[in-house]
């Protein structure tokens, strides 16, 4: 199993978290101080899974976030948002998902591929998905892999 493990770094007015590994019942987030910054940065680039342990784990770490805190989440998985679509509380009600990545995949070749949507602000709409991308591997078509209503559920609250 991959080893769990959160990088803080802290800059003026923002706490950045880095997760690493996966999030599981037997993490902890003990000794991370919230109340240090009013932006909380969370990257969830390196983080290879979740299970429901883990959720519980998250939502009360999450619960921990001061009112007065906004959390930006960046590098967010399918599985990630699949989290946010359908969990209350995985994340405060003052975040924003400012990028996550949206799959793709070519009946060609096979190949599964993740294309990573950015906002730059949280009122700036989210770009239209495409339907199709090339693929980065055989250059043919590769469809979208996701029931985008649902998938993009998140956008009204993050």
């Amino acid at each position: 199993m991959a080893m769990f493990k959160v990088s803080e770094k802290l800059f003026e007015k923002i706490h950045r978290l880095t997760i690493y590994g996966k999030i599981a019942e037997d993490v902890s987030f003990d000794g991370i101080d919230l109340t240090q910054r009013t932006i909380i940065h969370v990257d969830f680039k390196h983080v290879i899974g979740i299970n429901s342990g883990g959720i519980r784990e998250w939502i009360n770490f999450m619960k921990k976030v001061p009112r007065k805190s906004r959390v930006i989440c960046t590098n967010c998985s399918v599985e990630i948002i699949n989290q946010v679509n359908m969990i209350e509380g995985f994340l405060p009600l003052r975040s924003f998902i400012k990028t996550f990545f949206v799959p793709y995949f070519c009946e060609s070749c096979g190949n599964q591929t993740e294309f990573l949507i950015e906002r730059k602000r949280r009122v700036d709409p989210i770009p239209e998905l495409d339907e199709f991308i090339k693929c980065h591997k055989c250059g043919e078509e590769a469809e979208i892999d996701i029931l985008e209503s649902s998938f993009m559920a998140f956008k009204e609250k993050f």
